[in-house]
């Protein structure tokens, strides 16, 4: 009995949703003023709360649709998924460092510790 398909066009709609968020974080960043801790936390906190659902949506894709794609691929496309993967793991870096650069920037509202635009998780990957 053939597996049944899967539907993933919820994907299209969250994936656009991350490219929209991402990148407009960048000038959401710079637009605010060196000191002002009161915008720094509204901003950091909605750049934070992006990128921890992005950290959710990458968990659920490592545990349901990494896996399935290599046992449903064909071999010749096994590779394709290898550099998906491979791509996954950028963004999850990215991620990672945006965390640390908005704990910076939360502590000190300095435009100095804004965060730099290469560690939007959108960047890398």
């Amino acid at each position: 009995m053939p597996i049944p398909l899967a539907d993933a066009s919820d994907m299209f709609v969250v994936h656009t949703m991350f490219r929209r968020e991402f990148g407009s974080m960048p000038g959401l960043v710079r637009g605010v003023a060196a000191g002002d801790a009161r915008r720094v936390e509204l901003v950091a906190g909605h750049v934070a709360l992006i990128n921890g659902v992005l950290h959710q949506h990458h968990a659920g894709e490592d545990a349901h649709v990494w896996p399935r794609l290599l046992e449903r691929v064909p071999e010749k496309l096994k590779a394709l998924v290898a550099v998906m993967e491979e791509q996954h793991e950028a963004i999850h870096k990215g991620a990672r460092r945006l965390d640390d650069a908005l704990e910076v920037w939360r502590a000190t509202a300095s435009a100095e510790a804004r965060p730099p635009r290469s560690s939007s998780a959108a960047e890398t990957g």
